[in-house]
């Protein structure tokens, strides 16, 4: 009979050889930190359009094809169908974005045939003048038939004005330069809505309120949209002035009331008698 001993180094050496043979016994588990995840609850706002040039690219993810078709309409602010709008519908996965545009019929009406499903943003325009700010935000079941989606577009192109003087603000009696800006709001063929300078466009100034201006009362305007004058105010507190664009309706210009001259004060002379 072998003595326990004996027995233990027979092990080890069993237990070197199975070792050097090429087979590695795996390590025990190591415990690990726990780890923490944090769970937004804040909503992305999907609506939200930047309708300011030179938004900058996304990722593109697939549109087509699937099995959904979404329809809709498109109308104006009083109702009436808008026809051949572009209709934009982006699918939004993750931070990246696929965009498919289809156009709105002579009744206002759209479909978008042969989508995948999933988180949709659309919006509608129409150059030069109607564009959807806000757009809309659908999920697209692929199981089950989505409802009509509506567009609503605002109107623009409209005429803006704005004046500025310098000094501001204008001095009772000290004449002063008038500059008034006029710009067009358009919108491009890529949905965005810009402000344009009007270029070309006859601008008559007309003082209601005490002020006197000098030059000709009708000027053109530049390639900065821009005409300008010299006036000077001829009594205080705020005094009317307006300008017609193109023989349009008077617009009253937003000036800085007229202040009075500020006052200086002497200085209190100071008499040293010298004793005798």
């Amino acid at each position: 009979m072998r003595p326990p001993w004996l027995a233990a180094v027979a092990l080890a050496a069993a237990t070197a050889l199975w070792s050097c043979s090429g087979h590695v016994r795996a390590a025990p588990p190591t415990t690990s930190a726990a780890s923490t995840t944090t769970t937004r609850t804040t909503r992305p706002d999907f609506a939200t359009v930047n309708l300011v040039a030179g938004t900058p690219a996304v990722p593109a993810v697939a549109v087509t094809p699937g099995p959904v078709t979404v329809a809709g309409t498109v109308t104006d602010q009083t109702g009436a169908p808008v026809a051949a709008a572009t209709v934009s519908l982006q699918r939004i996965v993750g931070a990246a974005a696929g965009q498919t545009q289809v156009t709105s019929g002579q009744d206002g009406t759209w479909t978008a045939q042969g989508i995948l499903g999933g988180l949709y943003r659309i919006r509608a325009w129409r150059p030069p003048d109607l564009a959807q700010p806000t757009a809309t935000v659908v999920f697209l079941s692929p199981t089950s038939a989505p409802g009509p989606v509506g567009l609503q577009l605002d109107r623009y192109g409209q005429t803006n004005v704005r004046a500025a003087v310098s000094p501001n603000p204008p001095l009772l009696g000290e004449p002063v330069d008038l500059v008034v800006q006029v710009t067009s709001t358009t919108v491009g063929g890529d949905g965005v809505v810009r402000s344009t300078p009007l270029v070309g466009a006859a601008v008559a100034i007309s003082a209601a309120g005490q002020w006197a201006v000098d030059g000709q009362p009708q000027q053109t305007t530049t390639a900065a949209g821009e005409v300008s004058w010299q006036a000077t105010c001829e009594a205080l507190g705020e005094q009317a002035l307006s300008v017609t664009v193109n023989q349009g309706d008077p617009v009253d210009l937003a000036v800085p009331v007229c202040a009075p001259l500020p006052t200086t004060t002497a200085a209190p002379s100071t008499t040293t008698t010298l004793a005798k």
